[in-house]
């Protein structure tokens, strides 16, 4: 706070408006320079920040037959991939105007059919899903054969399964 309040002082000593204006500008700054330390980014939602481990798993993403996201995660998935043909799982939030058209209702799928969605999705060829953490390890165990990627940060997992070639 002193410098701050060396600025301010500084700032009252000008004589003219245009000066005032300038001195005054530059108080704000000595705090502003101080903020990614004192604002670090470790407590945030990896969902809220997902970018990172987005681009550790973007080709698959890419490459995958069906991409199932959480509607938190679904727009950053949709910048970093460009893809648009998702499937949301759970709540369709502020998808639901979209996802409410009775022609796509297939790409809204309940967390109570998954089980039920996911064989269908891995005879068609390999599923992408960007989830929460506990989706992402409920379908990591029940299905660990198919499993090609797994990862998890916090609160948000990556999954990639494929049936094995024969």
């Amino acid at each position: 706070a002193l410098p701050i309040s060396a600025l301010e002082l500084r700032s009252h000593r000008a004589r003219d408006a245009v000066t005032w204006l300038a001195r005054c500008a530059w108080v704000p700054v000595p705090a502003l320079l101080c903020a990614h330390v004192l604002l670090p980014e470790s407590p945030l939602s990896a969902a809220k920040v997902p970018w990172a481990m987005l681009a550790r798993h973007e080709g698959a993403l890419r490459q995958s037959r069906t991409l199932v996201l959480a509607n938190s995660v679904a727009h950053a998935v949709n910048w970093s991939t460009g893809r648009t043909d998702m499937v949301i799982l759970g709540d369709p939030s502020e998808f639901d105007n979209e996802l409410g058209n009775a022609a796509e209702q297939s790409r809204l799928v309940p967390h109570a059919r998954l089980e039920a969605a996911m064989g269908d999705w891995i005879e068609r060829g390999a599923v992408a899903m960007v989830v929460d953490a506990g989706t992402a390890e409920a379908v990591a165990k029940a299905h660990r054969e198919w499993v090609l990627e797994q990862e998890t940060v916090r609160d948000l997992g990556v999954l990639v399964l494929a049936k094995p070639a024969r």
